[in-house]
This record gives structure tokens, C-alpha cells and sequence, in this order.
């Protein structure tokens, strides 16, 4: 959550960047995006394990998991230079910003029970059983 609203910011940053016309402004926040960035993937994908119960279940989210990101980079990356070139950089780092928001929005709705695993501790897989306790 704290990670998409930087990142919603930061993507301002580069409007601002932009307006001032400061390449200084602009390497802030490259460092920013890319410091975003850095820690959003290993969280991104820690959190997975927390949210599947059944270790089938976690392999098939794993994987469903990293083609989204894939498809995400192709596609996005083509769809990113096709739309600025039809409604300007501008325009581009506004939705990139709003982006960042929704998924700030999905991932605040996210609802659970988490167990914290001790850092000496092996994690363990939740599975179901017949009579609905979890191991």
C-alpha cells in the first residue's frame, strides 16, 4: 500500500520534472521510481504464500503470478509509447500516478489472517481439511 502511493507521487515528480525543466528534478525521481521498484517486487512476491491456503493452489498463483508480470511488461511497455505518443508524457505519468492508486485501493481491500513466521523458522503452508482447521 505504502509502496503504490509513493509510487503515485513519484510519477508527479516527473510532471514537475517536466514543467521546471530540470534534469536534476528528474534524476530524483528516477531514483525514487527505481528504489520503489527494488522493493516492490520482493514484496509483491512474498505476499503471495500469505494469501493462498493449499500448496497446489500456491504453485498455480506463483505461476499466474509471473506471466501477469511478463504480459505486463510486454504489453505495457508497447501500450506506455503507443499513448505517449497519442495524448503526451503528461498525460502518461497522470494515469501512470492513478494506476499506482487503484492498486493501492485493491491492495488496502485485501483481507486476511496472517501468521508472522519467525526468521529462523522454515514458513508453512495452510491447508484445508475436511473439518475447516487450519495446520
Amino acid at each position: 500500500f505504502v509502496l503504490d502511493c509513493t509510487g503515485a507521487l513519484v510519477a508527479w515528480l516527473y510532471i514537475l520534472s517536466y514543467y521546471l525543466g530540470s534534469i536534476y528534478a528528474l534524476y530524483v525521481a528516477t531514483l525514487l521510481q527505481m528504489t520503489v521498484a527494488a522493493l516492490y517486487e520482493p514484496s509483491r512476491t512474498a505476499i503471495v504464500p500469505s494469501l493462498v491456503i493449499e500448496e497446489n493452489g500456491l504453485k498455480k498463483a506463483m505461476t499466474i503470478s509471473g506471466l501477469a508480470w511478463s504480459v505486463m511488461q510486454a504489453v505495457g511497455s508497447s501500450m506506455g509509447g503507443l499513448l505517449t505518443q497519442w495524448v503526451g508524457i503528461q498525460t502518461c505519468f497522470a494515469f501512470d500516478s492513478l494506476s499506482y492508486l487503484v492498486s493501492a485501493l485493491f491492495i488496502w481491500k485485501i483481507r486476511g489472517r496472517y501468521i508472522p513466521v519467525e526468521p529462523d523458522e522454515e514458513p508453512q503452508i495452510r491447508h484445508k481439511t475436511n473439518d475447516s482447521e487450519e495446520n
